[in-house]
């Protein structure tokens, strides 16, 4: 299983990568061209055989196997910042002051 007992934790871990991303374009260009090394930089193990992919076009996350990669791909959604949301609510969702789910009335990520 790729996202494992403490999901809820990991779904809230990488919302604060993509509030940071949105806020701080060279960290998203290393997002984008690194996601598991800043992946695991915030402390989130990625399994091997999994590839991990950041999809500015995407909305929805996903894991998948595939045909091009050995194992399966897990797809992040990067897109773009989304209008309601502050830049200082993004601050305090990357300081951990809040939730994911104290951002907006629907689900940031």
């Amino acid at each position: 299983m790729v996202l494992k007992r403490e999901w809820r934790q990991i779904v809230n871990q990488v919302c604060q990568l993509i509030a940071r991303a949105w806020l701080d374009e060279n960290f998203k260009a290393q997002f984008i061209a690194n996601p598991r090394q800043i992946l695991e930089e915030a402390g989130i193990d990625v399994p091997d055989g999994l590839e991990v992919r950041i999809d500015e076009s995407a909305y929805i996350w996903s894991v998948q196997q595939s045909e091009e990669v050995s194992g399966a791909v897990w797809t992040i959604p990067l897109p773009p910042k989304l209008a309601d949301v502050t830049d200082e609510q993004l601050t305090d969702l990357i300081q951990g002051r809040i939730s994911s789910d104290q951002v907006r009335s629907t689900t940031l990520c």
